[in-house]
């Protein structure tokens, strides 16, 4: 049988390989960027035992009659005694594209070094992400102590307005969303609108369906610290930002701190195709428990102070210890109240990160020699955590370790996602530049290979990523905006084919005679 000739006019069409292997291709790459473990403990990943990774804070200490001078005077005369932290943190910020970094290190109950590089300062504040949970279950444990909450009594008990559809959900304790072992997924639903209110975010969960028995399964889920707020507001009776502006920021004298607004914190930055761009995310009111709590480096050293035995008498040493207490096992850690147990570099430690679209920070505990890490910086992304690897670079330094393997430096990843717009781009414009002076094609090609799988891998992206299309715009604008361009590109030129061209499909030519 001879070789079958393209029909007269036929116009070359992507091959219906082309999407498949351009999003195989594009999941194996995101594979590769995974996080390594950075935070683990030694030995058999899984086998942590909390008993041997938690060590009591030493007993109370005088309280200091100034906070501020002290930690100001001590790390002014030792920021110069850190060069080879400074020379590894300007080297990582080289790798990761950072704009502006805080970074400031306590040792032995004092602070050491404390240094701002590029943008931001270490008394610039920032929105601290999922750091605030911390101060969310500071203020949950204020309330236990003066036994107007119950660790143990059903959440629901302090929620009488709020239903839920899983009759599980009756049985999670306050206990259990502190230790994040409440069986809540961990894309729980939230509220749609972007000042939503904590009741609001608290009321989206109704309808949402536990992934596993209370009390069994650690799964990090948000939602859990949601809850701990909207019940510090309902027992308190004040607004949790009022509440955790007087019972934690303010006797910590955390000035730079707030719960109230957003308006005095650094800029922040997205990374457009390698360079540091204006950021398109909001501060969230609503999200206070979780993600929206501001604070500078500085006032985060004073809460890690009081963390490990100095300062106010905000909470009694034994609470104070519950909060530091890994409960909720997992992997490499076991999850406490707002920190994460386990090691740092091989140094047992108490950690946790947090990051919204534009900001990201990471804050590690060393209670063995009451010292600690505070890394914050002005931009964010959704490949790789640099907070946490910094965070554990500098601790492997001061305890003479090996550092940590670290991720795959930005600045590669984002020449791969430059080369890749263009490249994706420049086919789109091929496409419409073809469909504009030689349209036509066959249509049933046309309408499944160049208009509805389009659509489906549109539709399909939140899924196979984890990322709702808003996450998506925040924190990866510039890959979002080089996609919906390449889309629309090709959907006019779809059009443009359909409608302009003839369909050179086979059957569609007319014989002659």
């Amino acid at each position: 049988m001879g070789t079958r000739k393209r029909p007269q006019g036929a116009r070359w069409v992507s091959p219906p390989s082309l999407w498949t292997w351009a999003m195989a291709g594009l999941r194996r790459w995101w594979d590769t960027l995974k996080p390594p473990a950075l935070h683990r403990p030694g030995g058999r990943p899984g086998a942590m035992d909390e008993r041997d990774h938690f060590f009591p804070l030493p007993g109370p200490q005088p309280m200091k009659s100034l906070l501020v001078l002290p930690l100001l005077l001590v790390s002014l005369s030792a920021s110069a005694a850190m060069p080879e932290v400074d020379r590894y943190v300007q080297e990582k910020m080289a790798d990761h594209l950072v704009p502006g970094l805080a970074l400031v290190v306590i040792r032995e109950g004092k602070v050491v070094h404390r240094r701002g590089f590029g943008e931001l300062g270490t008394s610039d504040p920032i929105i601290i992400g999922s750091l605030s949970k911390a101060f969310t279950a500071t203020a949950v444990m204020t309330l236990a102590e003066e036994g107007r909450i119950e660790l143990d009594a059903p959440m629901q008990r302090y929620l009488p307005a709020n239903t839920f559809d899983d009759p599980a959900m009756g049985r999670v304790t306050v206990r259990q969303l502190l230790n994040q072992t409440s069986g809540l997924p961990a894309e729980a639903p939230r509220a749609e609108a972007h000042d939503a209110s904590l009741a609001a975010h608290v009321a989206a969960l109704q309808g949402v369906r536990l992934v596993s028995t209370p009390g069994t399964q650690h799964v990090y889920s948000s939602p859990n610290y949601q809850l701990l707020g909207r019940i510090v507001e309902v027992v308190s009776g004040e607004s949790f930002a009022d509440y955790v502006q007087r019972r934690v920021l303010d006797p910590l004298q955390m000035t730079s701190s707030s719960t109230k607004g957003a308006g005095h914190v650094a800029p922040g930055h997205n990374l457009w195709w390698g360079w540091a761009g204006p950021s398109t995310y909001r501060w969230e009111p609503g999200r206070l428990p979780t993600a929206s709590i501001v604070a500078s480096a500085d006032d985060l050293a004073r809460f890690v102070l009081w963390q490990l035995g100095d300062g106010p008498p905000i909470l009694s040493d034994e609470s104070r210890a519950l909060l530091q207490r890994g409960a909720g096992k997992s992997e490499y850690f076991s999850y406490a109240m707002g920190w994460r147990e386990g090691t740092t570099a091989g140094v047992p430690s108490l950690w946790h990160g947090g990051a919204v679209p534009s900001y990201r920070g990471a804050v590690v505990m060393l209670p063995q020699s009451r010292s600690g890490v505070i890394v914050l910086t002005n931009m964010s992304t959704m490949f790789a955590d640099h907070t946490r690897e910094i965070a554990a670079g500098v601790v492997a330094s001061m305890e003479q370790r090996p550092r940590p393997e670290g991720f795959r430096p930005l600045r590669q990843v984002y020449a791969v996602v430059a080369a890749g717009s263009l490249l994706l781009l420049g086919f789109a414009v091929r496409g419409l530049v073809r469909a504009v002076h030689k349209p036509g094609g066959r249509k049933w090609k046309i309408i499944g290979f160049d208009l509805l799988l389009p659509l489906a891998a549109i539709l399909a992206a939140p899924r196979l990523f984890h990322v709702s299309y808003r996450a998506m715009w925040e924190g990866a604008p510039d890959i979002t905006l080089t996609v919906a361009l390449a889309v629309l590109l090709g959907v006019v030129a779809a059009v443009l084919n359909l409608v302009r061209g003839p369909d050179t499909g086979v059957g569609s030519q007319r014989n002659p005679g």
